[in-house]
């Protein structure tokens, strides 16, 4: 059961990697009417320095399989630094989507779990950033049909729905 979950949790990853999957066994996307929402959280406000946490509102307890969030902020005006994955449930992680990259300015993170996560709220991560200026982070590529850099998916059958609505961006 273990291996089927995990393998499971591995193709929904690369479903959305943008690696073209092999026809045989390609996943189809869909947009799921499902209202699951990705938000961005001040939960500490140092002056320039703040700790901000990626929290999912999932009202209507959908089964979440797999995460993206990609979180863009301008590298030239804010400094992030101490990513961490709050929910110990999300143990499948995306190569190079558990991360921080400053030279393109992306919290990087595409993770899934072994078992639907059906919580109605849950933090997905926090991660600390510095900045004397007023910066704003935005989800980045979120797409209707699931296969952007920001979505919450779930998984029917051969259908990989995407639960997320389109997300809003948060101004500090």
């Amino acid at each position: 059961m273990r291996l089927l979950l995990s393998t499971i949790g591995i193709l929904l990853l690369l479903s959305c990697s943008g690696r073209e999957p092999r026809a045989e066994r390609a996943l189809t996307h869909s947009a799921s009417p499902e209202g699951v929402r990705m938000v961005l959280r001040l939960l500490e406000n140092s002056g320039d320095t703040k700790r901000v946490g990626i929290l999912i509102q999932n009202p209507t307890h959908a089964p979440i399989q797999s995460i993206r969030a990609w979180v863009r902020f301008d590298p030239e005006t804010v400094q992030v630094s101490d990513l961490t994955i709050e929910d110990g449930r999300l143990t499948l992680f995306a190569p190079n989507e558990r991360d921080i990259d400053m030279e393109e300015g992306f919290v990087r993170i595409g993770a899934a779990t072994r078992e639907p996560i059906t919580d109605s709220l849950m933090t997905l991560a926090t991660f600390t950033m510095e900045s004397s200026s007023t910066p704003t982070l935005t989800f980045y590529d979120w797409r209707e049909g699931g296969d952007g850099h920001t979505a919450v998916l779930s998984l029917d059958g051969q259908s990989v729905k995407n639960l997320l609505q389109a997300p809003p961006s948060l101004e500090l």
